[in-house]
């Protein structure tokens, strides 16, 4: 893979953490941030999410998912555009 190529893909993953977790904060959604923002942990009833929004999997319950969308749907809260 050539540095161009490298580079894009940071962006786009630092682009990508950066409005998953404005989409978290605009619905109010609770989470403790470690890594620099690259890891989030959100209480969702007796369980801790595991989320990475650089990337968008999150992890609950034994069970891995991907997506801002599918996140919030699993947290009950109607995806709407903003």
């Amino acid at each position: 893979m050539n540095q161009v190529s490298k580079a894009r893909i940071k962006a786009k993953r630092q682009h990508a953490r950066q409005s998953s977790t404005a989409w978290l904060i605009h619905h109010k959604v609770p989470f403790t941030s470690f890594n620099e923002g690259n890891h989030l942990m959100i209480p969702f009833n007796t369980l801790m999410i595991h989320y990475y929004p650089s990337t968008g999997l999150f992890i609950y319950n034994g069970k891995r998912d991907r997506g801002i969308r599918n996140l919030l749907w699993l947290l009950g809260i109607k995806h709407d555009h903003h």
